[in-house]
């Protein structure tokens, strides 16, 4: 049974296409009514490509006959340059960062995924990928801003989307439900999206940790069985409301938030070896059955006045936002003590540790923009403040009592801004030159604990994008600088325990670090590109392993150590192949190089890693569509561990129902069940190797129905041409 369910899937999209390749007449006569028919019902040319390239912007348009039981994240995962590791959505290697119609949404990088994975793709029209973010935009945005645009609607009148999606795992089931309107009345339009999202998934661990002993009779060698059932939930929520003033001004607000909720029951078996190379047998075993609950609820607003000053393009934009989050974390574990006998050597002990964070942002922005003969000058001020509250309670219960730990680390960061930006163009080379000055402000609290921090900095971010073209070929060259700041939750040592003999704590210390990056890229004829880019930074902040000699456990822990290098190249196809099959074909081969010290011990690490990804469309009648996605990564490096290679392929048949207002699919997410997770690393004094098997594949069935008054502004190609901060920082 196993495999039944690929062969199916394959046999239903390779016997429709091939019968309908077989079908096709050679040359249909221009008066043939049946001739013309058929060509009308595999013709997608007036459609929009699902991929254009417009200097440093990639531009997915959304197609609305292959959405349903679709997510914007499920969306982003075909675009080039785009993975999903470790639930972070990345592009070219580095965390994204999100906008809703241009406006941050303020969101930490794990919870921005699952912003994405349950927002439906019907709330989206177009997803702008910014590949080269320019001098506008915060430095810390480090990789691509991804920009969600909603469907407008040209005249008075309303578009709804209602989606349904259920689906089981190999052992639990789930789905969601959502919906989305956008309307417009008079001078008043905007969209209004929620949707709800579980997905149960069952995780089995097997670790091995080998330790170096520091002293006679230590342990050495650590065995861990894993298995955890997670329940995660999500409701994210959209609104935008935009008013015209005048045909000059406009205002309007934005308003983005996450409701999430992830319990998770865990159960842990260590078997103890003290001697490994001369037995099998466990000294003794350490059973630990757990609980950890995750709740979250963020939002943000934006409010933003635009004034267009004259006809010749003199704009003023003025822009306030206020976002909250409020997020809460429990792990309670208890720990069992047994001889290989099966007796017990020890009375039961136990651990339960919370911990509250409340993140507040706020931040204030005006932009002007006015055009100085051929040259458009942008300039701008921003300032923002955050501010950080935690409070962590720990208690530990053994034969010898009970201990507590309480801490209230709390972090103010202002900073205020300033840029200035010169874009224009000579013959058919465009320029866009702009640099942007950011002054930091810091003070961390309390200060008996974390000693006085209490310090400022200023730094240029200097942004270079030259683009040409020539004939059917364009190219652009980019340089840019920027800043990657400490995640808060990482400003805290507080130690989290996820096993009786691994945990990892944060670094009051942190330092940011100065990123520098280029990018190349070579685009023929709107379907074939190569990406080159190199990116280099010093007082890398790495997440590694060290062994804790006191207490002989693993210690995870992030610190400034050391170097990092990447070089990246990666030529991408995308383009129909024939009129009833589209391509978006991949290549990426990155060289990476870092260097670090663990345990007194210097380590480097030089890596090349290939990947390859393809997603096809199969256009077989008017009404259905069938997709196939498959995606490879060889063995890499993520952070200081060693991934194993993994792979998977997806496939998804999509059919229009109820006279085109209707939309059924079927998808099978990893289909044949490869997609495990596996890592391992070498440090001085300890290693580990670690094997995840998860509940990858998913079946799910979706439906989605349109209705409403109108229609949406349709993603059909113009006549003339293809196409014209606070950052998140996890908890």
């Amino acid at each position: 049974m196993k495999y039944l369910i690929p062969f199916y899937f394959l046999l239903i999209c390779s016997s429709h296409t091939f019968a309908q390749e077989k079908n096709l007449p050679a040359k249909p006569a221009v008066a043939s009514q049946d001739s013309s028919k058929s060509l009308r019902e595999v013709n997608i040319v007036a459609q929009k490509p699902f991929i254009a390239i417009d200097k440093n912007k990639i531009i997915l348009s959304i197609d609305k006959n292959k959405v349903a039981g679709q997510s914007v994240a499920d969306i982003l995962k075909k675009a080039p340059g785009i993975t999903i590791q470790n639930n972070i959505i990345l592009f070219e290697g580095r965390p994204i960062t999100a906008q809703m119609k241009g406006k941050t949404i303020h969101l930490t990088l794990s919870t921005l995924t699952d912003f994405l994975g349950a927002t439906a793709a019907t709330t989206i029209n177009e997803i702008e990928i910014i590949t080269v973010p320019l001098s506008n935009v915060d430095a810390s945005a480090t990789s691509a801003i991804i920009n969600l645009k909603p469907a407008k609607i040209l005249a008075n009148g309303y578009n709804a989307n209602l989606n349904l999606k259920i689906g089981t795992r190999s052992e639990f089931g789930n789905g969601g439900i959502g919906t989305s309107v956008n309307f417009k009345h008079n001078k008043l339009s905007g969209l209004a999206a929620i949707n709800y999202s579980r997905d149960h998934q069952l995780s089995k661990e097997d670790v091995s940790r080998n330790l170096t002993p520091t002293e006679k009779n230590k342990t050495s060698l650590i065995h861990e069985l894993n298995s955890s059932k997670s329940q995660p939930e999500n409701i994210p929520l959209s609104l935008s409301l935009e008013y015209a003033l005048s045909p000059r001004s406009q205002i309007g607000t934005v308003v983005n938030a996450l409701f999430s909720n992830t319990p998770t029951d865990r159960y842990n078996t260590s078997s103890i070896f003290l001697h490994p190379l001369s037995t099998n047998v466990a000294d003794s075993l350490i059973t630990m059955p757990g609980t950890q609950k995750k709740q979250g609820q963020s939002g943000a607003i934006d409010l933003y006045y635009r004034l267009k000053l004259d006809t010749a393009g003199q704009e003023l934009n003025f822009n306030t936002a206020y976002s909250k989050g409020h997020s809460t974390f429990s792990n309670s574990q208890d720990y069992d003590y047994f001889l290989t006998d099966g007796s017990s050597y020890q009375t039961t002990s136990s651990l339960n540790q919370s911990s509250v964070m409340d993140l507040v942002t706020k931040s204030i922005q005006v932009d002007y923009t006015k055009p100085i003969r051929k040259i458009k000058l942008e300039s701008g001020l921003k300032y923002g403040w955050t501010s950080v509250n935690q409070n962590l309670h720990q208690t530990i219960t053994n034969p010898n009592g009970s201990t507590q730990l309480n801490d209230e680390p709390a972090y103010d960061e202002n900073i205020f801004a300033g840029y200035v930006n010169l874009s224009g163009a000579i013959g058919n080379t465009s320029y866009s030159i702009g640099v942007r000055g950011e002054n930091t402000a810091i003070k961390s609290f309390p200060i008996d604990i974390y000693g006085s921090i209490n310090r400022s900095y200023f730094e240029v971010f200097p942004t270079l994008l030259f683009s040409r073209r020539a004939g059917k070929s364009s190219f652009v060259l980019s340089y840019k600088r920027s800043i990657e700041r400490p995640r808060f939750s990482r400003l805290t040592n507080f130690k989290y325990y996820m096993s009786p003999f691994y945990y990892y704590t944060g670094n009051p210390g942190l330092q940011p670090y100065f990123q520098n990056a280029t990018r190349f890229s070579w685009t023929f004829k709107n379907k074939f590109q190569v990406v080159a880019s190199y990116t280099w930074y010093k007082n890398n902040m790495l997440e590694y392993a060290e062994l804790d000699t006191i207490n002989n456990v693993t210690r995870g822990l992030i610190a400034n150590n050391g170097d990092f290098k990447s070089a990246i190249l990666n030529p991408n196809y995308f383009a129909n192949i024939t009129q009833w099959w589209y391509t978006n074909t991949g290549f990426r081969i990155m060289q990476r190089h870092l260097n670090f010290v663990s345990n007194q011990q210097s380590t480097s690490l030089d890596n090349t890693n290939f990947s390859v990804n393809t997603s096809n469309t199969f256009t077989l009648s008017k009404s259905v569509k069938c997709e196939l996605y498959a995606y490879y990564n060889s063995p890499t490096y993520y952070s200081a561990s060693k991934t194993g290679e993994f792979y998977f392929v997806d496939v998804s048949i999509f059919k229009n129902v109820l006279k085109g207002m209707g939309q059924l699919s079927l998808s099978v997410s990893d289909i044949f069940f490869t997609n495990i997770s596996k890592s391992d690393a070498q440090y001085a004094l300890i290693s580990y190797k670690s094997s995840n098997n998860w509940d990858s594949r998913n079946v799910l069935l979706g439906f989605n129905y349109r209705f409403g008054s109108k229609s949406y502004k349709s993603n059909q190609l113009k006549k003339s041409s293809a196409t014209d901060d606070i950052k998140s920082r996890s908890y």
